[in-house]
């Protein structure tokens, strides 16, 4: 999720760093916006894996952060 301020131009990743700002009072219409990219369509088997190896290759599968 990336935040955009508007007025700087400045976009922010808010899944790698925090953005901080000090406004006055009031109100900030347009000034921010958030950007939501949508995870991409990812295969979910695992064909044709060879090795050199004697013992063959182990594959596995993880999710971390909900991305496989």
């Amino acid at each position: 999720m990336t935040l955009i301020d508007n007025e700087t131009g400045m976009r922010t990743s808010l899944g790698l760093t925090d953005y901080t700002i000090s406004l006055e009072a009031g109100t900030y219409d347009e000034r921010f916006a958030l950007e939501i990219s949508p995870i991409k369509q990812t295969p979910t088997d695992i064909e044709d894996v060879q090795s050199d190896n004697v013992q063959g290759t182990k594959v596995r599968k993880a999710m971390i952060d909900g991305i496989l």
